[in-house]
């Protein structure tokens, strides 16, 4: 419910109890459709073997995005990657939480395995690059505390720069669907790269609206494009490509 909150709730709504009490919000996206799958058997980690079962069943569906807000740090080589290259065929953009645990992306012994949250580095594994070329998108989310400072929990890009981005993701307002710190409200403030990563599926979902001629790959590359660079000048290891910059994708035109 939080997440997807942060990207489809509703616009204009009014509090959980039928009354305008201030508290509303409304997301990125908030004309998108959602399709919801339990990929999780607690709060916290997912599976990539869960994630292997749920993609296939998304696609057929008709998902074009999927926001992958977990994961963990098993990325066995023996697992079957081909579902999400079938993905990236038919054109889905993936966006994955880099993860809480303040590291940067880097190889171990020559392997991304161990320093690295999966599903996000799956296309940074040895004989996995040509995921980057398909027809969809790949991007991996790291998460602001405050306007331009790299949260001290969010994973740095490292190895998965050339595909990452940042955006808020401390005090991030959203809804659930219980009571919380602000009373039954029917609202809440989160953080972490979970809550990040939502916010950039949202403005995934704007640009396929908003330029249906482009494919995942090139909806993903304006994202890239348009990015507020942030930190050294450039892509670099810890931000990436930058800052999502929502209103200048959208206003981006062919060169």
């Amino acid at each position: 419910t939080q997440v997807s909150g942060i990207i489809a709730g509703k616009k204009n709504q009014i509090g959980k109890n039928g009354v305008d009490d201030g508290l509303s919000m409304h997301g990125v996206a908030y004309d998108a459709n959602l399709l919801n799958m339990k990929v999780i058997d607690s709060e916290y980690g997912g599976l990539v073997s869960d994630s292997i079962d749920a993609v296939p069943q998304a696609v057929a569906l008709g998902a074009k995005v999927i926001n992958q807000s977990f994961g963990n740090y098993d990325g066995s080589s023996s697992y079957d990657y081909s579902v999400f290259r079938n993905a990236l065929d038919a054109g889905v953009v993936f966006v994955s939480a880099s993860g809480n645990e303040g590291m940067s992306c880097a190889p171990i012994n020559g392997s991304p395995v161990g320093n690295c949250l999966f599903p996000a580095a799956i296309p940074f594994l040895v004989g996995n690059s040509d995921m980057l070329t398909k027809q969809g998108g790949w991007i991996v989310v790291g998460s602001l505390s405050g306007i331009d400072k790299m949260a001290d929990t969010s994973n740095r890009a490292g190895m998965t720069k050339s595909n990452f981005l940042v955006t808020a993701g401390t005090g991030v307002y959203t809804t659930t669907f219980d009571g919380d710190e602000l009373g039954d409200s029917g609202y809440r403030r989160v953080g972490g790269t979970s809550f990040a990563t939502p916010s950039v599926s949202g403005a995934v979902a704007l640009l396929m609206e908003k330029f249906p001629q482009k494919n995942g790959h090139d909806i993903a590359q304006i994202l890239f494009d348009t990015a507020t660079d942030l930190g050294e000048v450039g892509v670099d290891d810890v931000y990436g490509n930058g800052l999502v910059n929502i209103k200048k994708a959208m206003e981006w035109t062919e060169p």
